[in-house]
């Protein structure tokens, strides 16, 4: 009985605590909803809103002059479209302006440019003005975008404008698709270009023809006193001389490095596609259909839909270029390895069973594919 008796007494305190216990969590909740409301906002919650009610994202995306790609919500959208309405803006008035230096450039320079071909220059004053127009030929041969396809730039732009304002206009728009917002990022980039490029040629065009006609009149400005104006529209006009002078001197280097870099290129090429090189790694640059990979501390090999040369990161990720021990067993594995169809080497896989010359070709073979590797893929005979 005294058991009994003790153990519904057991029973009964557990149930009470229990019952404490929930009633304690729902007060809690109810402290929760009634002086704290929905200010508590759940832990995973990671995107934030920014000023205006447009998502953060969107804030950064319009900073950098990019769209929203994928717009999840009719918000997004009009985000999406607000960007491309301010693109196309800059873009409109990039090329209007480079339009405008065009004209610019038929009326101020074409003329000079065609009196070059014909007028002789003699003396010392025809030397300075014969290094000018070489100076205004040079700015002649540069690439720039043309007035024909700066118009054509302005009628897809203003095509483009017609279209996001309708989009704008509608209670529920569309978003723009992956193409449209391509071409609004690319006349934007393309307009913008042009436009520097044509302000920047047209300003040196034309400080070099102040410098030509100044040249032709020396002997009147001779006679008569020079003017303030006239001295600072000489200075200016020099100044962007200068600076033309300073970018063919960069431009000249750079062609002079690219074409020492094209040089030393080119003779790498010649020793690592010579037949030294190409027999001693024969086995790396057979075509296959077969990839080296390792499967745990073995070699195994990977299908490919194509022949292809073996992969110079493939060799690396097995670390057979590794400079070890190891690094020359995997390169020696693979090179002679079984699976592989000719040509392959002879040569054993462990060291022991190496001889002074095995060692000696491994070590070659290591040496030249981690000397010449990158080139070799870049002609083809690796793969990347």
């Amino acid at each position: 009985m005294h058991y009994l008796f003790y153990k519904a007494r057991w029973y009964i305190g557990v149930a009470l605590l229990l019952c404490l216990a929930i009633t304690v969590m729902k007060y809690s909740a109810w402290i929760d909803r009634k002086f704290f409301g929905n200010s508590r906002q759940p832990a995973n919650v990671s995107q934030q809103t920014a000023p205006g009610g447009l998502p953060s994202n969107a804030i950064s995306s319009t900073n950098q002059h990019s769209l929203l790609a994928s717009p999840s919500s009719p918000s997004d959208i009009r985000t999406q479209l607000g960007q491309a309405q301010s693109l196309l803006s800059k873009a409109s008035n990039y090329a209007s302006d480079a339009l405008e230096q065009t004209f610019t450039w038929e009326s101020e320079i074409e003329s000079l440019n065609e009196q070059a071909m014909v007028e002789p220059f003699a003396g010392e004053e025809g030397g300075e003005t014969s290094k000018l127009f070489d100076r205004l030929a040079y700015v002649v041969r540069r690439e720039r975008t043309s007035a024909e396809e700066l118009r054509e730039a302005t009628t897809k732009i203003e095509s483009l404008q017609a279209k996001v304002e309708n989009l704008m206009n509608q209670s529920s728009p569309a978003a723009l698709s992956p193409i449209e917002l391509a071409d609004i990022s690319q006349l934007h980039a393309t307009s913008k270009n042009a436009s520097e490029d044509w302000k920047r040629d047209v300003e040196q065009a034309l400080a070099i023809k102040h410098l030509i006609e100044t040249r032709s009149q020396k002997a009147d400005s001779e006679l008569a006193p020079a003017t303030v104006g006239g001295k600072l529209k000489d200075a200016e006009a020099q100044a962007a001389l200068d600076a033309l002078e300073n970018q063919i001197e960069r431009e000249a280097e750079q062609e002079e490095a690219r074409r020492e870099k094209e040089v030393r290129e080119a003779e790498l090429l010649a020793r690592a596609t010579s037949p030294d090189v190409k027999a001693i790694l024969a086995p790396f640059l057979q075509p296959r259909d077969v990839q080296p990979r390792m499967s745990g501390a073995s070699i195994a090999f990977t299908r490919t839909t194509d022949k292809k040369p073996m992969s110079l990161s493939a060799l690396y990720g097995i670390n057979a270029l590794g400079d070890s021990i190891e690094g020359l067993k995997r390169l020696a594995k693979l090179g002679g390895h079984r699976k592989l169809s000719e040509p392959r080497w002879s040569v054993h896989s462990q060291p022991n069973n190496w001889s002074e010359d095995d060692k000696a070709m491994l070590q070659e073979a290591q040496q030249l594919l981690r000397d010449y590797g990158p080139v070799l893929v870049k002609a083809g005979l690796l793969s990347e």
